[in-house]
C-alpha cells in the first residue's frame, strides 16, 4: 500500500487587486486542475480564443458600473481641470492623486499622464505563478524471504515548471525489518527515517535507495512521505487620503523672476480638518510674495483650514534667483496625524559671457589683416540672442567678414542665435589701412539675460612700406590649450633691389611647442627655436613663406618673435614680435553641486513659466 502526501503552500493575491471591489468572491484558496478532489476554478482559467477579457465589475472601466472612479472611461467628473496647469489636478477619487505617496514618483511631472493613473484599477483577475508538485512512488519486491535484505526504491520527481522548497521525505521503520543503509544517508533516524533534500528544481527527480533486513517474524510494511513548501511574497502600499505636490519651470536663470506651484488635494470621502501646508524656502533665492499670502519666513507656512472631499488648493509663490546652483525645497502637509511630503528639485543656471580679440600687431598699409572675434560662454545655461558689433574706422576698407558678419551703417554685425554653456563661436574679418597709423578698434557683445555688454579692443600698427619688411598671419587668435596652430612669415621686399641670402629664424615661446616646420628652404629645429635655410635672392614681387606649428601647452600671455638677416642689411637685422594668447579649457562650474542643464527631478507644472 502506498501513501502521497502533497503539501501546497497558501496562494495570497497580488498587489493592487481587491476582491472587495469586484462583482464576484472567489475562494481563498485556487483550485488546482489536475489534483485529486480539485474542483475547475474559472477565474483562474485563460478565455478562449477570441472570447473578451473577463469584466473585473469596477466602476468606470469597460463591464463596470457607471458613476465610478473619476478619470476613468465612464467615470464621474465634478470639477474643471485648473487652468494654467494644464489641467492641474484632475477631478479627485479615491487614490486618484498619487505621485506625493511614493518618493520615486514624488518629483514627475503632475500633468494630467501622472496624477489619477498612476496605479489604476485592473480590468483582470490576476494570474498566479507556477506552483510545483512533488511526486512520490516507492518500488519494492513484492515477495522476499527471511533475513533477507530487502530493497526499497523511492523515487521523486518535481513535473511541474516551479521549484518545490524544503523537500523532506519521512519512511517509516517496519516491525519485522531492520534498517541496513540507504543512499543518500538519512539526515534522522530516531523512530522513522528523515531526508532533508532542501530544494528541487522545475522538473528536477531524485531516488532513495534504502535497504531493510526482514527478520522472518512477519510481513514488512513501510510508508514514505514527501513534504515541501510554496508560497508567494506580496506588499500593499496604504496610501494616505491627503496628497501635495509641488513644482516649478522648467528654466531658470540667475536674475530671474519665477513662480513655484504647490497643490494639496483631498483624495479621501471624510472632511480633513485643520490642513497646514509648510514649505522650506530654497536657499539662493529670495522671496518676493505668494498666493494666498503669508509672511516671508522659512520655513513658509499656509493654515488652510477645511478641505472637502475631492477638494484641491493651490497655492503660488513667487521668488528671484540670486545665484547659480541648485534650488531645492520640500513641500510639507499635515492634518491631525496625516502628513505628505513632496521635494522638488531646480537649478539656476547662468549665462558668463568671455570676449576676446586677436589680429596683428604691425602690417604694412595697403596689406590684407585678419582679426578674430571669440565669444565663449563659461556660464551654465545657454546664451540667446548673442549680438557681435565691431565700429569700422573710416580709413580702413573691409574686404570680408566671415559667419554673416555685414557692414550696417559704418558697424560691422554677426547674430549668434544661442551659445550653450561650454561652446565658443569665432568670426573674422578681413580689413587694410589706407593710411599708416596706430588704429584700435572696439568690438562689443551683448546678450539676453546679461545685465552688462562686454568690450574688447585690438591695436595694430599700420606702417609704410619700405624695404624689406615681414608679416606674420596667425590661423587663430587666441588658441586654447592642447590645440595646435600654424604661423606663417612673409617677406615682402618693397626696394628697388633684391635681398640676398636672407636668413628667417623663428621662436616660439615655451608655452607653444613646436611640432613642424616648413618653407621656403629646409627647416633645422633646435628647441623652440627654428632656422631656415638662407635664400638666394628676395625679389620686389615674390613673397615667399615661412610656416612654424606650434601646440600650446600651458596659458599664457606669449610673444613669437622673428629674426631675418641678409646681405643688404648687414648688422642690423628686422627683428619683428607679435603677440600671442593662450588660453586654458576650463569647463562651465556651478556655485553649488549640481546639473546646469535643467531641473533635476522636478515636478514640472504643463505650460508654468518664468
Amino acid at each position: 500500500m502506498r501513501q502521497i502526501w502533497i503539501l501546497l503552500g497558501w496562494v495570497i493575491l497580488p498587489m493592487g487587486m481587491s476582491w472587495a471591489q469586484t462583482s464576484q468572491e472567489p475562494p481563498l484558496l485556487p483550485s488546482f486542475p489536475g489534483l485529486p478532489g480539485a474542483a475547475p476554478n474559472p477565474a483562474s482559467q485563460p478565455p478562449p480564443l477570441g472570447a473578451p477579457p473577463p469584466s473585473s465589475g469596477l466602476p468606470g472601466l469597460p463591464g463596470g458600473s457607471p458613476g465610478g472612479l473619476p478619470g476613468f472611461p465612464g467615470g464621474s467628473t465634478s470639477e474643471p481641470p485648473l487652468a494654467g496647469s494644464g489641467g492641474g489636478i484632475p477631478p479627485v477619487g479615491p487614490r486618484s492623486m498619487r505621485d506625493s505617496g511614493d518618493p520615486k514618483l514624488a518629483n514627475k511631472d503632475p500633468g494630467p499622464s501622472n496624477l489619477g493613473a498612476t496605479n489604476p484599477a485592473p480590468s483582470f483577475f490576476p494570474v498566479d505563478p507556477p506552483f510545483p508538485q512533488v511526486l512520490l512512488r516507492t518500488r519494492v519486491a513484492g515477495i522476499a524471504s527471511p533475513n533477507e535484505e530487502v530493497t526499497y526504491r523511492i523515487n521523486l520527481n518535481n513535473p511541474t515548471a516551479a521549484a518545490a522548497h524544503q523537500v523532506r521525505v519521512r519512511q517509516s521503520l517496519p516491525n519485522n525489518g531492520k534498517f541496513v543503509r540507504s543512499t543518500p544517508s538519512p539526515t534522522s533516524q530516531d523512530g522513522e527515517l528523515v531526508w532533508q533534500l532542501a530544494t528541487m528544481e522545475a522538473g528536477a527527480a531524485k531516488e532513495i535507495v534504502v535497504v531493510f533486513l526482514a527478520n522472518g517474524n512477519g510481513d514488512l510494511d513501510s510508508t514514505a512521505r514527501v513534504s515541501f513548501e510554496y508560497g508567494q511574497s506580496v506588499k500593499t502600499r496604504i496610501e494616505s487620503a491627503l496628497q501635495v505636490r509641488t513644482g516649478g519651470p522648467q528654466s531658470i536663470l540667475v536674475g530671474d523672476t519665477f513662480t513655484l506651484v504647490t497643490e494639496v488635494a483631498h483624495a479621501g470621502s471624510a472632511p480633513l480638518d485643520e490642513v497646514t501646508l509648510t514649505q522650506t524656502l530654497p536657499l539662493g533665492v529670495e522671496f518676493l510674495n505668494s498666493k494666498p499670502s503669508t509672511a516671508g519666513d522659512s520655513p513658509l507656512v499656509w493654515r488652510l483650514g477645511k478641505l472637502q472631499s475631492g477638494e484641491t488648493k493651490r497655492i503660488e509663490i513667487q521668488l528671484v534667483a540670486k545665484k547659480s546652483g541648485p534650488i531645492e525645497t520640500v513641500a510639507t502637509v499635515t492634518s491631525g496625524t496625516q502628513k505628505r511630503e513632496a521635494n522638488l528639485r531646480l537649478v539656476a543656471g547662468q549665462v558668463s559671457l568671455e570676449l576676446t580679440k586677436g589680429g596683428p600687431d604691425r602690417r604694412a598699409v595697403g596689406r590684407p589683416a585678419t582679426y578674430f572675434i571669440t565669444v565663449a560662454n563659461k556660464g551654465t545655461s545657454a546664451a540667446t540672442n548673442v549680438k557681435i558689433s565691431h565700429k569700422l574706422d573710416p580709413n580702413i576698407e573691409l574686404l570680408s567678414a566671415s559667419g554673416g558678419g555685414a557692414n550696417q551703417g559704418g558697424d560691422l554685425k554677426w547674430t549668434l542665435p544661442t551659445l550653450g554653456p561650454g561652446q565658443k563661436q569665432t568670426v573674422t574679418f578681413v580689413l587694410r589701412a589706407l593710411r599708416a597709423g596706430e588704429l584700435k578698434s572696439r568690438t562689443e557683445v551683448v546678450a539676453d539675460k546679461v545685465s552688462a555688454g562686454l568690450q574688447a579692443e585690438k591695436s595694430t600698427r599700420f606702417e609704410s612700406p619700405k624695404g624689406l619688411m615681414v608679416e606674420l598671419d596667425k590661423v587663430t587668435d587666441p588658441v586654447l590649450v592642447g590645440e595646435q596652430s600654424a604661423y606663417t612669415v612673409r617677406l615682402l621686399n618693397f626696394a628697388n633691389q633684391p635681398y640676398t641670402a636672407a636668413v628667417v629664424a623663428v621662436t616660439l615661446p615655451e608655452e607653444l611647442q613646436v611640432v613642424d616646420a616648413r618653407g621656403q628652404t629646409a627647416a633645422d629645429r633646435k628647441g623652440q627655436r627654428v632656422v631656415f635655410a638662407p635664400l638666394s635672392s628676395v625679389t620686389s614681387g615674390v613673397q615667399p613663406t615661412f610656416t612654424v606649428y606650434g601646440k600650446a601647452t600651458k596659458a599664457a600671455e606669449a610673444r613669437i618673435r622673428v629674426e631675418v638677416t641678409a646681405t643688404e642689411l648687414g648688422a642690423n637685422p628686422i627683428l619683428f614680435e607679435e603677440g600671442i594668447k593662450i588660453q586654458g579649457t576650463e569647463p562651465p562650474q556651478l556655485n553649488s553641486p549640481g546639473n546646469a542643464g535643467g531641473p533635476v527631478g522636478a515636478a514640472v507644472f504643463p505650460g508654468l513659466s518664468n
